[in-house]
């Protein structure tokens, strides 16, 4: 149980990830600007019984929303 809006989607992209956060989708630079106005997320929970702690900086808000995501949608 946790706090994430879709945390079945999140939980098997994680799985399909092999649990690696840094394997999953970053934002793409489609439509955004290059402005650099940093926005941080933070994972904190449990990930097949040990705790799991990630963190990843986007440039800015537009490269978070436009991340293909699940986990960082939030």
């Amino acid at each position: 149980s946790g706090t994430h809006p879709a945390p079945a989607g999140a939980c098997a992209e994680l799985r399909a990830a092999g649990g690696d956060f840094d394997a999953l989708s970053g934002g793409s630079e489609g439509l955004c600007t290059k402005q650099y106005d940093p926005v941080t997320v933070t994972v904190d929970g449990v990930w097949q019984g040990r705790r799991v702690a990630h963190e990843r900086t986007f440039a800015n808000e537009c490269l978070l929303n436009s991340s293909e995501s699940v986990l960082f949608s939030f």
